[in-house]
């Protein structure tokens, strides 16, 4: 049965019925391949969500943003944002579904860090500035907001290793069929240089793709243990359940 979706614009915020999938990631933690793969699998067309915030309506194109896929009309699209606290607020406790995407918060933070600056002595001085943590945990208030029935945690470390047990349950999670999932990752290699190639294409006045998704490590490989360790001290002082629940995994 098609569902309907209602948008209404205020604040900048849109309401939708309850059946939407909402799914959530800091940038830079897969977002794309994540994006990609999903749509690759189901034909589920992933809409940036600055396309519901257009003046005109939103219709669901017949290929992905990447022209990549070919996309079933039929099905409800699904939501993505790296800033839910701008865009979720009305969506909270209201039966919607939310997968949210984190990774090693050293990456993360390492990762902003080099954005702000390429002396590698400066990096090491930014990467715990108090409001880079603090936005980094937000990410965590905000899943736990959720109901916790309608939420599910994906690792970008488990994402990128263990790609086939990760999507089952995105796909047993969003209610979609895993029946070409075998087909997807026996071609996997494929689609990794395919999505990292249109990556590079859109994104190439940005430098385009870093790791390239090959090296979960890459930021944190030439940054002194001690500074590595810093990070995970400053977080488990001040987020001490976020680091005991989320993040102890990652600990140096």
């Amino acid at each position: 049965m098609k569902k309907l979706i209602v948008f209404v614009f205020v604040l900048t915020i849109c309401f939708a019925d309850e059946s939407t999938v909402i799914f959530v990631s800091p940038p830079r933690t897969g977002t794309n391949w994540f994006k990609y793969s999903v749509e690759g699998i189901t034909n589920r067309y992933v809409s940036f969500w600055h396309r519901f915030h257009s003046k005109e309506p939103f219709i669901v194109p017949d290929e992905t943003f990447y022209g990549a896929h070919h996309i079933d009309k039929s099905k409800d699209p699904i939501l993505h944002t790296h800033y839910p606290y701008q865009h979720l607020h009305a969506y909270l406790n209201k039966g919607h579904k939310l997968i949210l995407i984190i990774r090693n918060h050293k990456e993360y933070l390492l990762r902003r860090a080099k954005e702000k600056t390429k002396d590698r002595d400066e990096i090491i001085k930014k990467v715990t500035a108090p409001y880079f943590i603090f936005q980094y945990t937000q990410y965590f208030k905000f899943y736990e907001a959720w109901d916790e029935d309608k939420r599910l945690l994906i690792h970008y470390e488990d994402l990128m290793n263990d790609f086939e047990t990760v999507m089952k349950k995105v796909l047993a999670f969003i209610g979609e069929s895993d029946a070409r999932l075998n087909r997807y990752v026996a071609n996997i290699d494929y689609h990794k240089t395919k999505v990292l190639n249109i990556y590079n294409r859109i994104y190439k006045k940005d430098g385009g793709a870093i790791s390239g998704g090959k090296d979960v490590l890459f930021h944190s490989k030439d940054i002194p243990v001690e500074t590595l360790e810093h990070i995970d001290h400053v977080i488990q002082k001040k987020y001490s359940h976020y680091w005991e629940t989320y993040l102890k995994r990652y600990k140096t």
